[in-house]
């Protein structure tokens, strides 16, 4: 059985440099204000406001850099991680106002 050649392939996730250099600080960010903002509007007691970040900052590193990393494009990524910077940015700003 013959295949037909199919040309040059593209490699499965192209823009190594970039994607690594936005997973890496990028993902740090945005993990860092999402567990900023959690402290001021999460609907829990006193101790948990403080405990729950802590807890979830890792997960919240590791899946982000892991989506920087894997997402089909890297403008998804940028997009993804203005907004959550952003957003959380704004309520952060609206609990401390």
């Amino acid at each position: 059985m013959a295949t037909a050649d199919q040309g040059p392939t593209r490699p499965l996730f192209p823009r190594r440099r970039l994607r690594l250099a936005l997973a890496v600080p990028g993902a740090l960010v945005a993990a860092l204000a999402v567990t900023a903002g959690l402290s001021l509007y999460a609907p829990v007691g006193q101790v948990d406001r403080i405990l729950l970040p802590v807890i979830l900052f890792p997960f919240l590193f590791v899946g982000l850099f892991f989506f920087a990393l894997m997402a089909p494009r890297v403008r998804w990524v940028g997009l993804v991680f203005a907004l959550l910077i952003l957003g959380h940015g704004a309520l952060i700003a609206r609990g401390l106002g």
